[in-house]
């Protein structure tokens, strides 16, 4: 059956099964186990009000079933593939909220998972003493204060966040998870005020949030805003949403007058970066360099610059100063 690419409008374009690896083996392998039998005990046990169990069975139960459905439409004009059979808002937003990095993931259930559960425990402790731990630990194995990616984000853009002629700027970062890219610009903005605030349904960060002085604005985008925003980042984030094209027009909409959009994502230029395991991180959009441009510029966006290297893409764009139709 012949698909119009959303994109370009071209009608040609391959399908392939969205491929989950062996997870749904691992899956059944799984409702045959003692451990799958021993929370469903526990749950009926405590009638489902421990809410780490009922949410790790929902998790097997429902979500997990989920990525099994549907294939990846790729486009051979533009190169970009999108999944035709995504998960419902319902599950999706479970998934983020409480399964993407909280769940016992299928993995661990083979052992060893002794790092995984040390972490659970770890974050029983009280906040300040895991963060003065992990100090400890970054101090005696030399671990860096910035990872690689960040510091890589931010040397890509930071030129031109310090020729806005503002002395106060509104920052924020969508799936921020502990804000290191925002945090890291804002010691690097010199001179300028930066107030960051962030979207992130995990719990988890809530007291850094707190310590770092970001503003958490909401666990989801969109969301209800009054403010304009001079600078959004969004790393490794809009592959994930169901609709590129309203995401897009949103968060038009809350930037500046001449606001920048930062995005990377994976680069999936070619038909067998569509054939990796996505099991662990379903993505509903496979950019390559074409087709994110196109997304950009159809939306209102000029380009500022791009970059394609080590597997990923990187785009820096402006909100255009054209008018714009945002029922285009």
């Amino acid at each position: 059956m012949t698909q119009t690419c959303s994109i370009c409008k071209s009608n040609d374009s391959k399908h392939f099964r969205y491929y989950v690896g062996d997870l749904e083996k691992q899956l059944t392998r799984l409702k045959y186990s003692y451990f799958y039998k021993l929370l469903n005990f526990t749950n009926t046990l405590t009638k489902s009000k421990l809410s780490f169990i009922n949410n790790t069975l929902y998790y097997y139960d429902h979500v997990l079933d989920s990525f099994f459905k549907g294939d990846i439409i790729h486009c051979l004009n533009c190169k970009h593939g999108y999944w035709n059979c995504p998960p419902s808002d319902e599950i999706l937003n479970f998934y983020y909220k409480f399964g993407y990095r909280n769940i016992i993931p299928l993995a661990t259930i083979r052992i060893p998972y002794f790092k995984y559960v040390i972490g659970k425990i770890s974050n029983l402790f009280n906040y300040n003493v895991v963060i003065g731990l992990r100090y400890l630990r970054n101090i005696i194995y030399k671990y860096p204060k910035w990872s690689s990616r960040p510091v890589n984000q931010i040397d890509f853009v930071i030129s031109d966040l310090k020729n806005f002629d503002k002395r106060e700027l509104l920052l924020l970062e969508i799936g921020g998870s502990v804000c290191q890219p925002l945090r890291l610009l804002r010691e690097k903005l010199i001179g300028k005020l930066v107030n960051i605030d962030c979207v992130e349904p995990d719990k988890q960060y809530k007291q850094r949030y707190l310590r770092e002085n970001i503003n958490l604005v909401s666990e989801y985008f969109p969301f209800k805003c009054t403010k304009q925003y001079d600078y959004i980042h969004t790393s490794h984030w809009l592959e994930h949403v169901v609709d590129w094209k309203i995401t897009l027009r949103d968060i038009r909409e809350i930037l500046c007058e001449n606001g920048l959009l930062f995005i990377e994502v994976p680069n999936a230029n070619n038909i067998d970066s569509l054939k990796g395991d996505h099991s662990e991180i379903p993505h509903i959009h496979f950019f390559s360099a074409t087709s994110l441009k196109l997304c950009l510029q159809n939306l209102g966006y000029d380009i500022v610059r791009m970059e394609v290297k080590e597997g990923v893409i990187k785009a820096l764009s402006r909100k255009s100063t054209i008018n714009f139709c945002s029922n285009a």
